[in-house]
């Protein structure tokens, strides 16, 4: 069985008094299960009301947010799959163009990803009822800072009935002590960067050598976004940035209905 906790103690959030532990518990409460919309219907407004929340975050503008979310009928699933990403992606857009500094959009950024951690909560149990459960080892490899997506695509495969184990930049020796532990049926590294290439590479061997014999490791991320030398230069089997491809090759087909999809490309102005 595999494990489902996440060794990130920074993203963890305070009992009281923080806006974000706040938002979040209010989302489940008012939120969960009053909508099934996915990212089909994905309203920029909202994406920029969570945006700006997450930049000057406080009581006041957290029930104002959730206030449209609600109107809306959004629900959690659909925030952290939808939502969340496109206020990252919101927020990207703004440091590009110069309308926050880089310390605004990353303090903005670990906020939406301790959010969605968060509200994923109740998707990260392992109920050993399941029968076929399968289970997958998410991997974001060392001095990688972008990590909200693998955050948020462990949610996914969490919800699809799939026993997840992320591990934010391990050591090595951690991967391997892992490995030696605990029996993972795939392995996903999720890259943000191309040149986190040769990182990823030694990862694989590392999962080639204390893994499963035949574990398939697929690599998805934005740093492999149009690049064909991927598989050359990691080793890996497999390169997709697609959920359902990444499971299919690994033959960890989900027990539940897959969520909402996060949307590819969004237009918030003009």
């Amino acid at each position: 069985m595999g494990d489902t906790r996440v060794r990130d103690d920074r993203a963890r959030l305070p009992d009281g008094g923080d806006p974000i532990a706040v938002f979040a518990a209010r989302v489940l409460d008012v939120l969960a299960d009053r909508s099934r919309r996915t990212s089909s219907t994905l309203r920029p407004d909202l994406v920029l009301a969570l945006a700006e929340g997450m930049v000057t975050p406080d009581g006041e503008r957290v029930e104002e947010t959730l206030a449209a979310f609600r109107r809306a009928c959004i629900s959690p699933a659909a925030m952290a799959d939808a939502y969340i990403p496109a206020a990252a992606q919101y927020l990207g857009s703004d440091w590009v163009t110069d309308r926050l500094s880089f310390a605004e959009v990353t303090i903005a950024t670990a906020r939406l990803q301790a959010l969605v951690r968060a509200i994923g909560t109740r998707w990260g149990g392992d109920p050993a009822h399941l029968p076929g459960r399968r289970s997958v080892l998410m991997i974001v490899p060392g001095s990688e800072q972008h990590t909200l997506g693998a955050v948020v695509v462990t949610g996914q495969m969490r919800r699809m009935g799939l026993s997840v184990c992320l591990r934010l930049g391990p050591q090595r020796a951690e991967v391997i002590e892992l490995l030696r532990s605990r029996t993972f049926d795939a392995a996903m590294l999720s890259v943000g960067h191309g040149e986190r290439f040769e990182v990823c590479a030694a990862l694989v061997d590392t999962l080639r050598g204390s893994g499963a014999r035949g574990m398939p490791i697929v690599a998805g991320g934005a740093g492999v976004a149009g690049r064909s030398d991927v598989v050359a230069r990691t080793g890996a089997d497999h390169v997709t940035q697609d959920l359902g491809e990444a499971l299919t090759f690994c033959g960890c087909a989900p027990l539940l209905p897959v969520g909402a999809a996060v949307p590819a490309k969004i237009s918030l102005r003009g």
